[in-house]
């Protein structure tokens, strides 16, 4: 198993199922699972539909990946269930651009990257991993903070010309820069006022 399905199978350990809702998502979840092991082509994903996929609450019908263009999730605010984009690591943040209301629009985004070992001249070792777990915040804050720090790469699908623009998840600067955003915790099930979110 590479990184990216071993992230996917310890998401889906981890997730707790509270209804029979949840269990259809961790029955779809497995079914991702094993359809990438049976894949030999590059990563598709796989980690990033699986965290979309359980961020559900257990209220919610949803028990499938959204398909392109479609909301990823619905979040309650002020009472009311807002439309709400899913992103992780070096997720395509295209859409995110193309949204009219960016500072009431929001996301859940969440980091889970290693860089690669590196070995400094004393000839130590150093592993480091670099882990953001879900926060909840405005579109504008999440663009805004990619751009100041320049981590905006440019992405296509393999053999295909639709370049469009992603988050650079190995950027240091960018996860310093989300540590000390002050966001707040993303809980699936929990209701949010819209002041306490930046």
């Amino acid at each position: 198993m590479n990184n990216t399905q071993l992230r996917a199978l310890a998401m889906i350990e981890s997730y707790e199922a509270e209804t029979k809702k949840d269990n259809s998502r961790i029955q779809k979840a497995i079914s991702l699972f094993n359809n990438d092991l049976a894949r030999t082509t590059n990563d598709c994903g796989l980690a990033g539909k699986v965290a979309e996929l359980l961020s559900h609450d257990s209220y919610s019908t949803i028990t499938r990946v959204q398909k392109q263009g479609a909301n990823d999730l619905y979040i309650i605010i002020d009472g009311k269930r807002i439309k709400c984009e899913y992103k992780t690591n070096g997720g395509r943040i295209e859409s995110l651009y193309k949204i009219k209301n960016p500072y009431t629009s929001y996301v859940v985004y969440e980091l889970d990257f290693t860089p690669p070992v590196r070995t400094k001249k004393d000839g130590s070792i150093v592993i480091s991993e670099r882990r953001y777990v879900k926060k909840l915040l405005t579109v504008a804050s999440l663009l805004n903070i990619i751009e100041s720090t320049k981590a905006v790469k440019i992405t296509k699908h393999k053999n295909l010309n639709d370049c469009e623009r992603a988050i650079q998840c190995s950027s240091k600067k960018l996860y310093e820069a989300l540590l000390n955003g002050g966001f707040v915790d993303y809980d699936r099930n929990k209701t949010y006022l819209a002041r306490n979110i930046k």
